[in-house]
């Protein structure tokens, strides 16, 4: 059990020295009225002032002990053990009323340090009080007096014959002393842990937490508000006036709402780790015993702000997509006719004649033009993914059946492992392959190299990742499995600048590219929750990579 030097403050500190003036008041006025009629015993007395010397001393160091609360507690405990032992002594062993006192100061070291400083206190009350009971039998037995004070044991003190007794009250006292000190100690541990767990909470959140009391001075401040308001992170804040910490100009609303008391909900721009962050600010007033205090709450909403904004695009992009489907629809009709008859006029003309040239060039661009409008029609009505298991090399293997069908000159190496399951659209990653495989074959076109090397093996994320390389979809922990496929060419290369923006719709290139190939390669990468990575030099060739999460 550790000692809790965090909750010892010194508003407890004086609760403690206020609660001992008041039992040593207590025992010197039943003192006199015990002894009321009697001659004065002035040892009592001197013990007692004693005592009350020695508090006020505590009192008046209190103010200069700046840490260290726990250890000032405890020497003020042990101190009080030791009074109350030699009051013992002096007052009869057993038979004293003041053995009641070491009750009160195992309980108040449970309540007030910890269960381990209570155990330690309870020792030290049994072992002093027995101690007592030794000396007095050994005095009784030679019938002198008790050493130090020079004075007789009682008549009333129990004798030789009455040892049992003695025992068993020694071990009954034991038995209260350590029971106390269990259950007041594990109270305090228990509550010491409810305030760490809260503490821990507050301290782990990600919004900012401040808490102000009625006179304007800082209770609580957790690191991200201290973040959020400029604050140094290890400075402590407590018992601070919110008015030296806040900056008139920056926060002056949240100034006004904790001054009038009155909740107050409101969102700012406030620039913090060198960037503006917009912020939802709360305060809540609360009544705390009678006394009033402000509950602020400092809520990061760029997040919030980024998707309310990216749901607007979405919302305007569905609005174009609509239009733009029903536009394509409606160009091919008159694009079929136009086809259609230009092909019926190319027939009546010889290929010397030049009117054959022209429509050549009508036939190929109406084409042209229906290719694109096909691959728009495709990537706009990409069908949603039906996931299954699906075993990632035999849909390369039929990919690149299917890539050698459309060009017999390229040379395509696949290096696969066997058992690579994945859970996905086997659909959605042929097309996904087919699109990437053509794209090697259309970069290598007019180079020196025809060959496509395409690799498929498990991996984990750690291994897939590198700090060198610009990564695009989803990020996992290093130790994530997975599989990763790669295709590499020896083509021309992309510029290292135009690789951010290769997944754009429409954005090409090749002259006489639609855009939209990897646009649709970049939908199915997200859907399936792919990690993916380019890597390209001009005139060397390109890498493309993905990595696909396993899933049990």
């Amino acid at each position: 059990m550790e000692m809790h030097s965090n909750s010892i403050t010194k508003t407890r500190i004086y609760w403690l020295i206020l609660f001992r003036f008041v039992i040593v008041a207590l025992c010197l006025i039943a003192h006199f009225f015990l002894d009321y009629g009697q001659k004065v015993n002035t040892l009592n007395i001197f013990v007692l002032t004693a005592a009350l010397i020695i508090n006020v001393l505590f009192l008046i160091v209190t103010p200069y002990v700046r840490h260290s609360w726990s250890l000032f507690a405890i020497v003020q405990i042990m101190t009080d053990l030791f009074i109350e032992t030699i009051l013992v002594y002096v007052t009869g062993g057993i038979l004293s009323a003041f053995v009641i006192l070491y009750f009160v100061s195992v309980l108040y070291a449970g309540l007030f340090v910890s269960l381990r400083v209570s155990i330690f206190c309870a020792s030290f009350a049994i072992t002093g009080i027995s101690i007592s009971v030794i000396i007095y039998y050994i005095s009784i037995l030679h019938s002198s007096y008790l050493p130090i004070f020079n004075i007789f044991p009682p008549i009333s003190f129990p004798q030789e014959n009455d040892l049992n007794f003695c025992r068993a009250y020694l071990f009954a006292q034991g038995i209260s002393f350590y029971l106390i000190a269990f259950f007041s100690g594990r109270l305090t541990d228990i509550r010491y842990r409810e305030r760490i767990l809260h503490k821990e909470i507050l301290e782990h959140l990600v919004d900012g937490v401040l808490v102000v009391d009625n006179k304007n001075c800082v209770n609580y401040i957790n690191q991200r508000a201290k973040k959020m308001l400029g604050l140094s992170f290890s400075k402590n804040y407590s018992n601070d006036s919110i008015l030296k910490l806040l900056n008139y100009d920056i926060h002056l609303n949240l100034l006004k709402g904790i001054l009038m008391h009155r909740a107050l909900e409101y969102q700012v721009t406030w620039e913090y780790a060198n960037k503006k962050i917009p912020l939802r600010v709360d305060i809540t007033p609360i009544t705390i015993n009678k006394a009033k205090a402000s509950i602020v709450i400092l809520k990061d909403i760029s997040l919030q702000k980024r998707m309310e904004a990216t749901i607007k695009v979405a919302e305007r992009l569905s609005i174009v997509n609509e239009t733009a489907t029903m536009i394509a629809h409606e160009i091919r009709n008159p694009l079929a006719s136009i086809l259609g008859a230009s092909q019926e006029l190319q027939r009546k003309f010889s290929s010397e004649d030049s009117a054959k040239i022209l429509f050549d060039i009508m036939v190929k661009e109406s084409q042209r033009i229906n290719s694109i409008v096909d691959d728009f029609l495709r990537f706009s009505k990409l069908r949603q993914p039906n996931f299954q298991i699906c075993e990632v090399g035999n849909i390369l293997e039929e990919v690149v059946l299917l890539l050698n069908q459309r060009d017999q000159y390229t040379q395509i190496q696949v290096q696969r492992e066997e058992e690579l399951l994945i859970k996905g659209d086997s659909g959605h990653l042929k097309q996904l392959f087919y699109n990437l495989g053509i794209n090697s074959i259309e970069a290598q076109e007019n180079q020196n190299s025809n060959l496509i090397e395409v690799m498929a093996k498990p991996c984990v994320f750690g291994d897939f990742c590198d700090t060198h390389r610009t990564l695009h979809g989803f990020h996992y922990e290093e130790e994530t499995a997975g599989i990763q496929v790669s295709f590499c060419d020896k083509g021309k290369g992309i510029d290292p600048k135009l690789t951010t923006k290769i997944f754009k719709p429409f954005f090409t290139t090749k002259s006489g590219g639609s855009g939209i190939g990897l646009a649709i390669v970049q939908q199915i990468l997200e859907s399936h929750r792919a990690a993916y990575y380019v890597k390209s030099t001009l005139g060397k060739g390109t890498d493309f990579v993905v990595f696909f999460p396993v899933e049990n």
